[in-house]
């Protein structure tokens, strides 16, 4: 009975690994789709909120970022060119990028 029992286990378990190991056809896999950055962009920000407005050259309305960090990578990621104005958050705003 017990041998039974190990026996069962064993080819579910191998089943489960074997499924798991290719990935899912036709776009189904969300995850193998997922736009990922650019590996110049792969920054690792600490949590540390030492919050900063920023200003870009095109216009756009400041923005606050949670460190200087934050504002790098974001700018790395979009393409954008904020700088940094000035220490805390700008006044007025509605959000603060923390990620």
């Amino acid at each position: 009975m017990k041998f039974t029992a190990f026996l069962v286990l064993a080819v579910c378990l191998a089943v489960i690994a074997t499924v798991s190991a290719f990935p899912a056809k036709n776009g189904v896999n969300a995850q193998h789709n997922k736009k990922k950055p650019p590996v110049k962009c792969i920054e690792v920000c600490t949590t540390q909120y030492t919050p900063i407005c920023a200003h870009d050259e095109s216009g756009n309305p400041p923005m606050s970022f949670g460190n200087e960090c934050v504002m790098r990578k974001y700018n790395c990621e979009s393409a954008k060119k904020y700088a940094k104005k000035s220490d805390g958050e700008c006044p007025g705003s509605t959000g603060i990028r923390l990620a």
